[in-house]
């Protein structure tokens, strides 16, 4: 039998919080192995299934790939509720209990550091999206430059007035960028300046959000517990700030230490 790991708990949160076993991937139970203060969450899943040769196989089915991500995701979830977890990669998969064991031993020392970094905060994800039409409504309200162009229009001819609307849409064009690049500094900055650590990830597209704004800002924060409440209030007036320009923040969390707790760890 393989094994198949979820993530890593300090052990000493067992005194207060035993563990409990769920369905596993592979219909086995979860079970956990204990390396002093390391304590690993996994299940055994058969090598017909997990080998690394099968896996890189399964791995282009996208059917396979969106069920057993998303057991992992909840499994993952569960745990993380109670404990101070750190999530492994998906599919993260040894040969044996020995292997496991091993890279326990081996990285302990790194793993409760991280414990130590992790204690008593979460992470959040903090996305920002605008509606290009209500953003350019709202610009054109209070640019400079447009009326100025307005009036040179009247007087100008059919020819040179289609000239002058494109280069009109074009400086409007630069001044949205210039804009929105300035809103989404302020908000990194305000969460560098609230946070223990704010991570930038790419934005996802349309088809990826499934929603008709485009997303601009994208990026995960570790908070300390005791700050959420203020840290839900600045984000609160940082959207009623700019709600009125068809500025969208939406956060979500906490959710397991994806980005603050990845695990290198090796599969043997």
């Amino acid at each position: 039998m393989s094994i198949y790991l979820y993530g890593l708990l300090p052990t000493v949160q067992l005194t207060n919080s035993p563990f409990y076993s769920v369905m596993g991937i592979d219909h086995t139970q979860t079970c956990i192995e204990t390396d002093e203060k390391v304590t690993a969450v996994f299940c055994n899943v058969r090598e017909e299934e997990f080998a690394e040769s099968v896996l890189k196989e399964k791995m282009d089915n996208p059917k396979w790939v969106h069920k057993h991500a998303v057991h992992h995701h909840e499994t993952t979830v569960i745990y993380a509720k109670n404990y101070l977890f750190l999530p492994s990669k998906f599919c993260t998969v040894y040969s044996s209990i020995d292997k496991l064991r091993e890279d326990l031993s081996q990285e302990h020392l790194t793993i409760v550091s991280l414990f130590e970094q992790l204690k008593e905060k979460e992470e959040w994800n903090v996305k920002m999206y605008f509606d290009k039409s209500k953003f350019f409504k709202e610009l054109e309200r209070h640019s400079k430059v447009v009326p100025n162009m307005r009036d040179e229009l009247k007087v100008l001819s059919p020819g040179k007035q289609f000239f002058m609307k494109k280069k009109q849409g074009q400086l409007l064009e630069n001044e949205a960028q210039a804009e929105l690049r300035l809103i989404t500094q302020s908000l990194e900055n305000t969460l560098i300046n609230s946070t223990f650590g704010n991570k930038t990830r790419e934005n996802w597209s349309r088809n990826a959000t499934g929603r008709n704004v485009d997303m601009i800002y994208n990026s995960t924060s570790l908070v300390s517990k005791d700050y959420r409440k203020k840290f839900e209030l600045l984000i609160k007036e940082f959207k009623q700030k700019y709600e009125a320009q068809g500025i969208i923040v939406e956060i979500s969390g906490p959710w397991p230490f994806y980005h603050f707790a990845s695990l290198d760890t090796r599969k043997i």
